[in-house]
């Protein structure tokens, strides 16, 4: 649970909260968060809607759909599984920086840390190539997911992916964040008809993929 202030003429504090599940896994084992943001950027109050299918309930569906095969099939040996979905990112990633800070005061981070973040926002349209940006430490994500890539042909390319990854990457844990982009970002036409179904299927093979190429890794 988190408390955001909101600027203006008079002050408002609202409540968020991030939603976590976790599969279980092995103490020791690598522990891989996988996270997207639920919240948008609201509605106006002449009443003009902002529906935010693609920023971010895009990322939400892959999110989701990653942790209904992997119940299905089972996780990745090796690897504990979290799946995360971040609260007031379009706060300046409230959510995200909440918990990381809370992480890392439980479990200090050091080289070699067995936290990893993997984080979808905005996979709405497929472009040339799927974007990729990885924070310090972050090469053996950014590995997997190049040898994902290769293996299922989806082209990858570094590019900014401003979202909650930049949270977790800040406070000293290896992070990532993939995107494909869409066009009606925080416009009132940001409906789920602008989603287009190939991005979405192609970030969760994605996504699939990597788990299991990063389990060589570890």
């Amino acid at each position: 649970m988190l408390e955001v202030a909101l600027p203006g003429s008079t002050e408002q504090v609202v409540r968020g909260a991030n939603i976590l599940a976790r599969f279980p896994g092995a103490i020791g084992e690598a522990l891989v968060l996988i996270g997207a943001h639920y919240d948008g950027v609201g509605d106006d109050t002449d009443g003009t809607r902002f529906p935010g299918a693609s920023d971010n309930a895009t990322g939400v569906a892959v999110v989701l759909e990653v942790a209904r095969i992997l119940a299905r099939v089972g996780r990745p040996d090796g690897l504990q599984l979290a799946f995360v979905f971040f609260d007031a990112e379009e706060l300046g990633a409230r959510g995200s920086r909440s918990l990381a800070r809370m992480l890392a005061r439980s479990a200090p981070v050091r080289p070699g840390c067995l936290v990893q973040v993997i984080n979808v926002d905005t996979v709405a349209r497929l472009r040339d190539a799927v974007w990729v940006e990885g924070g310090p430490g972050a090469d053996p994500l950014l590995a997997a997911l190049d040898r994902a890539g290769r293996a299922l042909d989806i082209p990858l390319q570094l590019g900014p992916v401003a979202s909650d990854n930049r949270a977790f990457a800040a406070a000293g844990f290896p992070a990532v964040g993939i995107a494909t982009g869409g066009d009606r970002s925080h416009l009132p036409s940001d409906v789920p008809g602008v989603v287009e179904p190939e991005a979405l299927l192609t970030a969760a093979r994605l996504l699939l993929g990597a788990l299991w190429m990063l389990t060589d890794q570890t």
